[in-house]
C-alpha cells in the first residue's frame, strides 16, 4: 500500500506510478495495481484497476502504470 499526501489541491490529468522488473534481483511486476482517489484522506473512490496479463518475463523492465481520474477530486 502506497498512500501520498500531496498537502494541497492540485490540478492533473493522470497519476502515474512505474515498477521495475528485474527478475535475477528478485524485483518483479506486480500482479495489479489499484487506484484510489480522496480529498480528506479519510474517504476514497475507486479510479480503477491495471493488471498484468501474461508472461512477465516478456514485460518490458520499467512498466507504467497510468490512471485517469475522469474529473473525480483528488
Amino acid at each position: 500500500t502506497l498512500l501520498l499526501d500531496l498537502e494541497k489541491d492540485v490540478q492533473a490529468n493522470s497519476i502515474e506510478i512505474s515498477t521495475l522488473y528485474d527478475p535475477k534481483s528478485w524485483i518483479l511486476h506486480p500482479l495489479a495495481v489499484s487506484c484510489y482517489l480522496s480529498v480528506n484522506g479519510q474517504d476514497f473512490t475507486f479510479a480503477g484497476k491495471i493488471a498484468v496479463d501474461g508472461d512477465q518475463r516478456k514485460e518490458e523492465v520499467n512498466r507504467i502504470f497510468s490512471f485517469t481520474p475522469d474529473g473525480k477530486p483528488f
